[in-house]
């Protein structure tokens, strides 16, 4: 498939004089789960996002803290996509009743910028409350929904088995 196809296939957002595109236009067609996490193995900084994920990951003890993080970030995830609908700078609404108690703010911040969403906080910033999270024109609906894809494929995985894969 040479590049013809994928803009014919899948067109670029239109804007208005000012930059803005329609929210019409930026709904791409349905993808398919397997062009999904292409997208989100070809378009995002997958060394950052999975550095951050794996480090989310890896030092649970068990099943239930393990859920936690998973559900806060499939959370996070789902509302950037509702968010992608309404345009570039969009703010993602975060849902601070499902953060996990221990979060690890600097591994969920690479999370969130390894897809190309854009966080703007104070420096030296410790507190969630404080980081506005907002889609980007580099954020990619199609490489959204496969992060969400492979987050739900762990919530289903037992906690060992999770620990297993994080480490290699």
């Amino acid at each position: 498939m040479g590049t013809g196809q994928l803009i014919r296939d899948y067109p670029v957002p239109v804007g208005d004089t000012q930059g803005h595109s329609k929210k019409e236009d930026r709904d791409p067609p349905p993808a398919a789960p397997s062009y999904c996490i292409e997208c989100l193995l070809q378009k995002t900084q997958v060394r950052y996002w999975r550095k951050g994920l794996f480090g989310m990951l890896r030092p649970h003890q068990d099943q239930q803290s393990l859920q936690s993080d998973i559900s806060f970030l499939i959370s996070n995830i789902s509302n950037a996509i509702v968010a992608y609908g309404n345009g570039n700078h969009s703010i993602v609404p975060i849902n601070y009743d499902l953060k996990p108690p221990n979060l690890d703010l600097v591994n969920w911040r690479r999370v969130l910028i390894g897809m190309n969403l854009v966080l703007e906080e104070p420096d030296t910033n410790f507190e969630i409350r404080s980081i506005a999270v907002n889609i980007w024109h580099t954020t990619d609906h199609r490489s959204l929904n496969g992060l969400l894809i492979l987050l739900k494929a762990f919530q289903e995985l037992p906690w060992r088995l999770v620990q297993l894969v994080s480490t290699h």
